[in-house]
């Protein structure tokens, strides 16, 4: 079953049990060592334990990421619940949760972010705690295990001992800078083989490309106006202007639809002479004759073609504030998405014009700039560089855990402050404290990624998990494998039964 949200939170307090220098008090099997296994123990050898977690990751000073949850393993079956904050690129935020029950074989898993209803799967049964595909991860570990205890010696006074009469405190401080540079090759490894494992970010090859539908070894097919090459194309093979608004899309007939796949079939033969054996690079079509050239980079192909690209960091939020200034209408985002999909033609077609207006307006004061983005708040942002532009399409249209991971060169260790705990048999209890990441970027520049962290380890050898039960969650539709049973009814309209949109009302749902 996939433990990926918790295993990470696991894997990255992992990374701090392998950075702890030994003291004099275990100087017999060196403190470093002692706790590196330690925390390899409860990851990857552990049948029956309760975890709690708190991480807080900040990037640059700004959290982007906050986790909050419990796990429970019991044999081959465990339980984990964890909530979620998410910082989007554009600075809004979004809560979310995600529980799963793993039994017997099968992982009952419920997610907020996809409606009220539960996901069944099978999975392979493992009496551990951090699911490790071939082995790969555990395996390094153990590798570098025997290694630490050089530490030992090379950084005598980087941790602490502090015995207690139920547990012993080990407490490390790292300056910036002042770990060894062992520590900053595994720490990351193991964050290239964990994004790889649980993210399926494999970036170990290097960043991924930051061009929108940019395909790295066929290339990507761009146009200025899709509508209207689809109108040329149809008077070049059928002699007659597209219908247009009148052509019937909702009742096909076999021609219309052989029509329609001629058309772009057309096209596509267009692009690939242009291409002419090329691999990579980008085709542009122009909307308006079907003319085509082949450039190698997306910028070039924009600044050659004297094309504009906007791009809308969230277009539905963007409008809302352009129809308050332009008609007056004050809608939220609940009003719009019951027009946009209301069933009625007048009212679609009249958001439709808005939306066209919108964009018009935003092109046209981007005067002779190639590109443009436009804030949430409706601010337009034009840019020369397409270097500039691409970095500002990276980042917005992904995740900051995605943009980070990908532009990723090299990662070494900041400022590491941590307090480990363990009992008298040597089990890890608890780890706290905060772990500072500076990952150098293919362009040069740095990020620092700060992860806090509070972890508790308990209850070994008497968790217990309870039953997956979805009456008492609401939840009473599931899917398993492709299929799907009692699937959510249709969206309902708002209360209202009509809406004004520029001074004129709209039935919904007509």
């Amino acid at each position: 079953m996939s433990r990926k949200p918790l295993s990470l939170a696991c894997a990255a307090v992992l990374a701090a049990f392998s950075m702890l220098p030994p003291s004099g008090a275990f100087a017999e099997g060196g403190a470093l060592r002692t706790v590196f296994d330690a925390g390899r123990t409860l990851l990857f050898q552990t049948d029956n334990v309760t975890l709690t977690a708190e991480a807080e990751i900040r990037k640059n000073g700004t959290v982007f990421k906050t986790v909050r949850g419990t796990l429970v393993q019991q044999n081959a079956d465990d339980s984990i619940a964890l909530n979620f904050t998410t910082l989007r690129p554009d600075g809004t935020t979004y809560p979310s949760a995600w529980q799963v029950t793993g039994q017997d074989g099968y992982a009952y898993s419920v997610d907020s972010l996809e409606g009220p209803f539960y996901r069944v799967v099978s999975f392979a049964s493992e009496p551990r705690i951090l699911s490790d595909p071939e082995g790969a991860l555990e395996s390094l570990l153990s590798v570098v295990s025997p290694a630490l205890e050089m530490a030992d010696r090379l950084y005598p006074d980087a941790a602490r001992f502090v015995e207690g009469p139920e547990e012993d405190l080990v407490r490390i401080r790292f300056p910036d800078g002042g770990s060894p540079a062992l520590f900053d090759v595994l720490a990351e490894t193991l964050v290239r083989r964990a994004a790889k494992a649980y993210l399926g970010l494999p970036i170990e090859k290097g960043p991924l490309p930051v061009w929108p539908d940019e395909e790295e070894e066929e290339g990507s097919t761009l146009c200025d106006d899709w509508d209207q090459l689809f109108s040329v194309g149809w008077e070049k093979l059928f002699g007659e202007p597209f219908p247009g608004e009148e052509y019937d899309y909702s009742d096909w007939s076999e021609e219309q639809e052989s029509r329609y796949r001629a058309v772009w079939e057309l096209w596509d033969r267009v692009a690939e002479d242009t291409r002419a054996g090329r691999t990579g690079g980008y085709v542009f079509l122009r909307g308006a004759d079907g003319s085509s050239s082949w450039y190698e980079t997306y910028g070039e192909c924009i600044l050659a073609t004297d094309s504009q690209y906007l791009l809308y960091d969230d277009q539905e939020r963007t409008f809302l504030h352009w129809l308050k200034s332009h008609t007056g209408d004050e809608w939220d985002e609940e009003t719009l998405f019951a027009a946009l999909y209301s069933g009625n033609p007048a009212l679609e077609n009249a958001l439709g014009n808005l939306y066209d207006e919108m964009d018009a307006g935003y092109l046209a004061a981007l005067g002779n700039a190639p590109f443009g983005a436009v804030d949430p708040s409706g601010n337009l942002h034009p840019m020369e560089d397409p270097g500039m532009y691409g970095d500002y399409v990276f980042e917005t249209e992904n995740s900051i855990t995605y943009s980070t991971l990908t532009r990723m060169k090299t990662l070494r260790l900041g400022e590491v402050r941590m307090d480990l705990s363990l009992d008298k048999q040597g089990r890890l209890t608890g780890a706290q404290g905060d772990i500072q990441l500076v990952l150098t970027r293919t362009d040069g520049k740095e990020d620092l990624i700060t992860l806090t962290l509070s972890c508790t380890a308990g209850n070994y050898g008497t968790s217990r998990v309870a039953p997956f039960d979805p009456e008492t969650l609401g939840l009473t539709r599931y899917r398993y494998r492709d299929e799907e049973k009692d699937l959510p009814a249709e969206p309902q309209a708002p209360p209202s039964e009509k809406v004004t949109l520029n001074g004129q009302d709209y039935l919904l749902h007509p």
